[in-house]
């Protein structure tokens, strides 16, 4: 029920909520994180937002405690406004590194295959090399994205019957009297009925 009484706090207010309480669990998390006696590992991407096709660097967290307890979490969100290049994102990870001051503790990054974020993990274990002598320190490749390279690679074999499909879907998708013929062929062979729908590539 409304309630013509309470007063909605704008958004400058909403803003400053949002701020002070993202500032508040920032100190707290950094109290947490330096309490751990663990190594840590990082995965790392940058996404760009489809609204104001921004750049931002994702940084995840994970560790186990004293307890032998898994713990993992989104660490930071960097605005990235600079070149998308190898060291201008290793810089920005180091940054974080020692604002929650992880440096001496980071034991690996995980990453796709691209070649910015190959530099990135060598940038970033010549960096640790040469300041804390870490020689621990590793840098992997996401097998997920090494199988989706090679499954998209194989897929190529067959590229022509992908498209004849795609064009076959998009037509039943439009179509309702298409979506009744295949509903019914799907009854005479005895066949469960999916509804079509087409894929979505992602990386």
């Amino acid at each position: 029920m409304f309630n013509i009484y309470y007063k909605v706090s704008d958004h400058y207010q909403v803003k400053d909520i949002v701020i002070s309480y993202f500032k508040e669990q920032r100190v707290t998390i950094i109290n947490i994180l330096h309490k751990i006696s663990s190594k840590i590992s990082l995965t790392t991407d940058i996404w760009i937002s489809t609204i104001n096709y921004k750049a931002f660097l994702r940084i995840t967290i994970y560790y186990i405690d004293h307890q032998w307890k898994f713990h993992q979490f989104l660490l930071d969100i960097v605005f990235f406004n600079m070149c998308h290049i190898g060291v201008n994102i290793a810089n920005e990870i180091n940054r974080v590194l020692v604002e929650f001051n992880l440096l001496n503790k980071t034991l690996a990054l995980t990453t796709n295959n691209k070649l910015a974020m190959l530099v990135c993990g060598q940038v970033l274990a010549n960096s640790l090399l040469t300041e804390l002598d870490n020689q621990s320190f590793y840098h992997y490749r996401c097998t997920a994205y090494v199988l989706n390279l090679a499954a998209h690679h194989g897929l190529e074999v067959i590229e022509k019957e992908i498209a004849n499909m795609h064009t076959l879907i998009s037509k039943i998708k439009v179509l309702t009297r298409l979506y009744d013929k295949l509903r019914n062929l799907c009854a005479v062979h005895k066949l469960d009925y999916l509804k079509p729908e087409l894929d979505i590539e992602m990386r």
